[in-house]
């Protein structure tokens, strides 16, 4: 009786261990796999704000860019149009930064400003 008895306890004992063991090996299944899912999301989400910052940056850069571009041309267009300096101290700048007069045309053509201004030029010239 002691030795049936003894049997069954070690059986019981032994799925006991086993089902325990399967137990802690699923445990630690699941564990690993929601850390590596967590990391997962956290590295993409890194990447995706680390993107978001630098097309915000980019879009920065281009905004200042144009507006320093307006903001100088229109300054320069004032210069010229207001004559500061006495004379055409304007036409005088272009001429010494490019060496030819053509710069002045090639500037004031493009802008709106600068058509007024060539208008108001040739009618000064030809009076």
């Amino acid at each position: 009786l002691f030795k049936k008895i003894l049997k069954y306890f070690v059986v019981i004992v032994l799925v006991v261990v086993v089902v325990v063991v399967v137990v802690v090996v699923v445990v630690v299944v699941v564990v690993v796999v929601v850390v590596v899912v967590i990391v997962v999301v956290v590295v993409v989400v890194v990447i995706v704000v680390v993107v978001m910052v630098v097309v915000a940056l980019v879009l920065v850069a281009v905004v200042v860019v144009v507006v320093v571009i307006v903001v100088v041309e229109k300054t320069l267009v004032l210069l010229m149009l207001t004559g500061v300096g006495g004379g055409n101290s304007f036409h005088h700048i272009i001429w010494e930064w490019g060496g030819h007069d053509y710069y002045l045309d090639d500037f004031i053509n493009e802008s709106f400003e600068g058509q007024a201004y060539l208008l108001y030029r040739d009618k000064e010239q030809s009076a």
